[in-house]
């Protein structure tokens, strides 16, 4: 009995070793076969350091294949803080090779991390003299960096950052497309932190970025560049921006924003320099929103180009005046006339006919007032009134581009649909976007957002732009050989308490007329030298830029110079605005014409007879010249106002033209009756109104 339990106890202990060896053999199965890889994998990890390695981020090249941004290796210092032995004494020796604070450097070296960067972008001398050094756990090792080669673009570019992440600009706006993918380098350690001669290493090849191809011509850019950096030096312009862009497809040819930043410093330049203003920021456009206010004018009919104005040199609406830029008024006149005058009582009088809704609409349908969709970050959305709640006055001014505010990009946006056939298009920088192997990923195309003003009125505008230049206020934009339409802007900038003596110059324009393949925005901000007007300081800059541009694109001259009509005896008067008043005699004389000045001056603000006008050789030509703001305001000496009864229309102007005086006659025939009376006293420049009936009814012109 007792021998039976002894073996069954036995067998009890047997079993429970067997199971408890076989456990054991299934335990060590588990971790030596099925858990082996993962716990070497884990034990290799202990002892193997990674150390990044950063892809290339994709180039950043013009249209035609110039690199505008790229990446290369560069010498860069790292640390393995681990195998520092003395972070104190490694700081003091690194920080005066570096040009680094001694403290901050020491405090980095004691991280407890595996890998840390000391310097990035450093020059080839600081890195030889790291590598005499032999410090433990210094590195100097190449690491992927970017460069602008032509410092072009800076604020369309924008820039990116140490650990290649793109941070402004197209940089940011495309950055997935760019940035690539990381690799690494990896090495084996011991425990204490010491290399392994020998060791295993592991290397993952990075993969580079795509290429970015933009619709910017580099040599464009040049131009633009070097024109707006003239145009500040001359004026004194605080800020600048240049647009151009091609108005059949929106793809932005130059884009040019100063104050200047260089991309590849942009630490060394101010926040506000980064920002690209031609996209983010908005303003009040002035007389360039006139071609919105006119497109809309023509599009509803309320206006003809023959459509008959009287501007005394102001409008009253509600109570309030709106006066005329140039004082006195320009009296009678055509609205193709009003447009090259640049009037602002005809616009605002435009404004209220249209009526809040219709202006409204049209507003927005030019794409004003929300953001167009362009492919940059940050774009602003401006600022167009509600229609709840808009007083006459509010629509008044807006006619004329005061009281609405836009970016520069829906200006050119408008102005392209305006050249095109009346098609508002998107604007975009995308050409396309290509492979490591060259293969195209992504195209940018041509997006039609809707279609604005009609092919019919988008013509009669391209026609009464071209004569804003070669009859108007506009003439400086013109290009010899070449058909230029535009219009000029002068806008007060708004302030605290209403709108102050600071402006805003502008010209917007496009050529060639019949088809137009560019559009080009010059704005300059606060101008401080000089006249301030548009069409003499940034019309000249439209000039020079458009006409290099036109040459460069072997685009040729499409109006050659009239052939002689035998009538040696008549001349054509040239435009003669906003010249300098030497200039303008100059060129009078060359045509066998004479000029007289009315006022104190320095450029000319008005002339008669108009510019296109056949006049006899040897015929006075009266230049109103003005010396910085409106014209009558300087003149003190006045003109009695001769009694004109009974002479014809020729006669009366040729008198008044004589004493500096402007006629505007109603009617056909002679003078029976004039405003303002015989023996009144006015300033020179005003305008006589006299009333004509035919001869036979008139009364006797008596000597004496």
């Amino acid at each position: 009995m007792l021998g039976l339990r002894v073996k069954k106890r036995a067998a009890v202990i047997f079993l429970l070793m067997a199971l408890c060896l076989g456990l054991l053999v299934l335990r060590l199965t588990f971790i030596q076969v099925i858990r082996a890889p993962a716990l070497q994998k884990q034990a290799l990890g202990q002892r193997l350091r990674q150390i990044p390695v950063d892809a290339h981020r994709g180039a950043i090249r013009d249209r035609n294949g110039a690199i505008l941004a790229g990446s290369t290796d560069g010498d860069c210092i790292g640390a393995v803080p681990i195998e520092v032995k003395d972070p104190v004494y490694t700081a003091s020796v690194l920080a005066p090779l570096l040009h680094l604070d001694r403290a901050d450097l020491a405090k980095k070296l004691e991280l407890h991390q595996a890998f840390v960067w000391i310097k990035l972008r450093l020059s080839s001398d600081a890195a030889r003299a790291v590598r005499e050094k032999r410090l433990p756990g210094i590195l100097v090792l190449l690491k992927a960096q970017r460069f602008y080669p032509t410092e072009l673009a800076g604020q369309l570019l924008g820039f990116a950052g140490s650990e290649n992440q793109g941070l402004e600009g197209l940089e940011v706006y495309y950055d997935a497309d760019l940035r690539g993918q990381k690799g690494w380098n990896m090495a084996e350690f011991t425990s204490n932190g010491m290399h392994i001669p020998g060791g295993e290493r592991r290397f993952q090849a990075p993969v580079n970025g795509n290429t970015l191809y933009l619709t910017i011509d580099r040599g464009m850019q040049f131009i633009a560049e070097r024109e707006l950096d003239r145009a500040i030096a001359e004026t004194g312009a605080k800020k600048g921006m240049v647009l151009i862009m091609d108005p059949r497809n929106g793809e932005i040819l130059a884009m040019v924003n100063r104050p200047r930043m260089d991309p590849g410093h942009f630490w060394e330049y101010p926040q506000s320099t980064w920002r690209n203003m031609c996209v983010t920021d908005q303003y009040e456009p002035g007389s360039t929103f006139k071609i919105i206010t006119t497109a809309a004018a023509l599009e509803e009919g309320v206006v003809s180009l023959d459509s008959k104005f009287f501007d005394p040199g102001y409008i009253l609406v509600d109570g309030h005046y709106i006066n005329c830029w140039y004082d006195g008024g320009h009296g009678s006149q055509t609205f193709t006339e009003a447009l090259q005058n640049s009037c602002n009582p005809v616009f605002a009088s435009l404004a209220m006919t249209l009526g809040p809704d219709r202006f409204l609409k049209y507003a927005k349908a030019f794409g004003l007032g929300s953001r167009i969709g362009i492919d940059f970050p940050g774009e602003a959305s401006g600022i167009v009134p509600k229609l709840s709640g808009l007083k006459r006055i509010e629509l008044a001014t807006m006619g004329f581009g005061q009281g609405i505010s836009i970016t520069p990009m829906q200006l050119m946006g408008a102005a392209a649909a305006i050249a095109n056939g009346g098609f508002l298009v998107r604007p975009h920088f995308l050409k396309e976007i290509c492979d490591q192997q060259n293969r195209v990923i992504r195209s940018g195309k041509t997006e039609i957002i809707r279609q604005v003003i009609s092919r019919k009125t988008s013509a009669i505008m391209r026609q009464l732009l071209e004569s804003v230049v070669v009859n108007g206020s506009g003439n400086k934009a013109g290009v010899a050989g070449y058909r230029i339409a535009g219009k000029t802007g002068t806008a007060q900038k708004p302030g605290d308490g209403g709108y102050g003596s600071q402006v805003m110059t502008s010209f917007i324009g496009f050529t060639p007329v019949d088809n137009p393949r560019l559009v080009c925005l010059v704005i300059l901000d606060e101008p401080q030298k000089g006249i301030r007007y548009g069409g003499v300081i940034a019309a000249p800059v439209f000039s020079r830029i458009v006409g290099s541009i036109l040459r460069n694109l072997n685009i040729q001259p499409t109006e050659t110079v009239p052939a002689p009509t035998g009538d040696t005896s008549m001349v054509t008067v040239p435009n003669l605005l906003n010249e300098q008043e030497n200039s303008a005699q100059k060129k009078l004389r060359q045509l066998g014409l004479a000029g007289k000045l009315v006022g104190w001056g320095e450029y000319v603000l008005d002339q008669m007879p108009k510019p296109g006008a056949r006049v006899r050789v040897g015929t006075t030509v009266l230049l109103y010249i003005d010396r910085a703001e409106k014209y009558n305001n300087l003149v003190e000496d006045q003109v009695k106002v001769p009694d004109l009864s009974g002479v014809s229309s020729e006669a009366a102007e040729k008198i008044l033209n004589s004493l500096g005086l402007r006629l505007v006659s109603i009617g056909d025939g002679v003078v029976d009756t004039q405003e303002p009376a015989p023996g009144g006293m006015v300033r020179p420049g005003s305008i006589v109104t006299v009333h004509l009936i035919p001869p036979k009814s008139a009364p006797i012109k008596r000597g004496g």
